[in-house]
């Protein structure tokens, strides 16, 4: 007997067992769950699924299984994660998981405001190796990547962004709940890894970039980096590939000591 011949999008929240559902697997396209263990689930089953979105917004769910499947997703091109810091699962759904066709990924950390929270959860130091191995193997058709408050700095994000040879758009966020020292602001240093010329090759596609958060660099740097995105046409000229910037920062910037707003937003 067929089963919702038409259906092709789920959205279920705080199931505690999604496979005692009846649903047709191999028609979805797309779905959206609170549960990273039913996500695993769904990847398992749905073997054409192209979108997911994880909505670990609240707190978590259910038990962790003692063991866990090891997937390789083929299907999946966009996966988009909202979580929050009470949910230490993330590691095992991360490690569990590797995704062959990924070209679109998105991860918002929704930390508490008002204080520095997450410097006492020691999961998360084991989040930054389990994330380096997962672009390791998931990153390779990766063209658009959204991180929203991770908790890692920028030179950790360097680590991983070195696998996305083909990434188009980088938005990074660090503009609320993270410590107020420089791992955790736009510096010089960063913006230097993100200017292409002869010795560094990082980023070499790169069309739309989006930063913000605490501002630690000078106008050089930043013009170094507008300037390098370029390609080289058939008549030999470079041609810029920078289509869109987005600058929002959150203190100062060091424009040759002047005083700018305290805050800026270039388009």
């Amino acid at each position: 007997m067929e089963v919702a011949p038409q259906l092709t999008e789920i959205w279920l929240k705080n199931i505690t067992d999604i496979s005692a559902i009846m649903l047709p697997w191999d028609q979805l396209r797309d779905c959206t769950l609170s549960d990273s263990m039913g996500m695993l689930y769904v990847l398992e089953h749905a073997k054409n699924i192209r979108t997911c979105h994880l909505d670990m917004s609240m707190p978590p769910w259910g038990r962790m299984p003692e063991i866990l499947p090891y997937l390789r997703c083929h299907s999946l091109n966009a996966l988009i994660i909202y979580w929050r810091p009470e949910d230490n699962r993330i590691n095992e759904f991360f490690s569990s998981l590797t995704l062959l066709s990924l070209q679109n990924l998105e991860i918002r950390f929704l930390p508490r405001l008002g204080y520095h929270w997450y410097i006492n959860l020691n999961y998360l130091s084991e989040l930054r190796p389990t994330l380096f191995k997962f672009f390791e193997r998931s990153s390779s058709h990766l063209i658009a990547l959204t991180l929203s408050e991770l908790p890692i700095s920028t030179n950790q994000l360097v680590r991983y962004l070195v696998f996305m040879l083909s990434l188009i758009s980088l938005d990074i966020e660090y503009t609320c709940g993270n410590r107020p020292d420089e791992d955790h602001a736009i510096d010089n240093e960063f913006l230097q890894y993100l200017t292409f010329d002869d010795t560094n090759h990082l980023l070499p596609h790169l069309c739309a970039l989006s930063l913000r958060g605490r501002a630690l660099f000078c106008e050089e740097n930043l013009g170094s980096l507008i300037m390098s995105q370029h390609d080289i046409n058939p008549q030999g000229m470079g041609v810029s590939l920078l289509a869109k910037l987005i600058l929002d920062c959150s203190a100062p910037l060091n424009w040759h000591c002047r005083e700018p707003p305290l805050f800026h937003r270039f388009v």
